[in-house]
């Protein structure tokens, strides 16, 4: 038997790296997930009266557009071509993550060695 190193095989990643993509994930979801006020008030609420502030999904691009009216009303709209952007977008940053973090780990294999 022979005592080289096996090489690893290219889609295979360590726990390592599997918890720091699964928080990396998590950050995304996050970002993608929590609204914001995009400075527009838009609508008026026909039980208050009043105007209500807009509201957007998405990172890096919105993708969805809100507003409540007070009602049981949402007035929405999506962005397909946005959806599509920030799913390329979050492989992107997930495929980095990877990389990064086994880049860093298989240095540290071969220091030992």
């Amino acid at each position: 038997m022979s005592d080289a190193p096996k090489k690893r095989p290219l889609f295979q990643i360590h726990l390592s790296t599997a918890i720091v993509l699964m928080f990396v994930a998590g950050g995304l979801l996050w970002a993608n997930v929590r609204p914001i006020h995009d400075g527009r008030v838009i609508g008026l609420n026909s039980r208050l009266g009043n105007w209500v502030p807009s509201y957007v999904r998405g990172f890096p691009i919105s993708v969805q557009k809100w507003y409540d009216d007070g009602d049981t009303n949402y007035k929405s709209e999506w962005s397909l071509p946005g959806i599509a952007a920030n799913t390329a977008a979050a492989l992107l940053i997930l495929t980095a993550a990877t990389a990064v973090s086994e880049y860093l780990i298989r240095r540290r294999e071969r220091r030992r060695e």
